[in-house]
């Protein structure tokens, strides 16, 4: 992940779909990086947070729930979106009904359409307006199994004719989209 930071030069949202998983990453990549590392804390007001990360052109920001939707920094503060894990949804006593009444189909009737719809969400708090640019990076590495049965809807929620898989292709991308 580093390294996806220092190709953007900061720039970059990271989202989690949990806080354990946040708060290991920020403390793996603080004081590593050249730029600044911003942190989402649970239960407390995002305002200032997101006023500091719009100011900052070379900072990054590690999120988790609400920033998956609603989160509006358009213009060159925001250029990168890193997808930890894909946003499957939180079990609630709603979903596990709707769970239920799919039975061996609840992974493609219920489980997939909500994180698909959670992963449009994350993707499009990249582009903006219409002269916003960037790449979005999921790291999820279930993407790489062949029988995933999740990968093609992933997939066509992406520009599939941009769908790169190694560092220095995206790298090549990057210096295109910057030039």
């Amino acid at each position: 992940m580093a390294r996806l930071l220092n190709l953007t030069e900061g720039r970059s949202l990271i989202l989690f779909t949990n806080f354990n998983d946040l708060t290991e990453i920020y403390s793996r990549l603080k004081g590593k990086l050249e730029y600044k590392l911003l942190k989402q804390t649970q239960n407390k007001p995002t305002d200032n947070l997101i006023r500091e990360f719009k100011n900052n052109k070379s900072s990054c920001l590690l999120a988790s729930g609400s920033f998956f939707e609603g989160f509006d920094v358009p213009g060159d503060s925001l250029q990168h979106v890193i997808i930890v894990k894909l946003p499957y949804p939180v079990l609630d006593p709603v979903l596990e009904i709707e769970i239920k009444n799919a039975g061996e189909f609840r992974m493609k009737k219920v489980l997939i359409p909500k994180m698909a719809i959670q992963l449009n969400q994350a993707i499009g708090r990249l582009i903006r307006r219409e002269d916003d640019k960037g790449i979005v990076a999921i790291l999820d590495s279930r993407l790489h199994r062949q029988n995933y049965v999740a990968k093609e809807i992933v997939f066509n929620a992406l520009n599939p004719s941009n769908v790169l898989f190694t560092y220095s292709n995206l790298e090549y991308e990057w210096k295109k989209l910057n030039d």
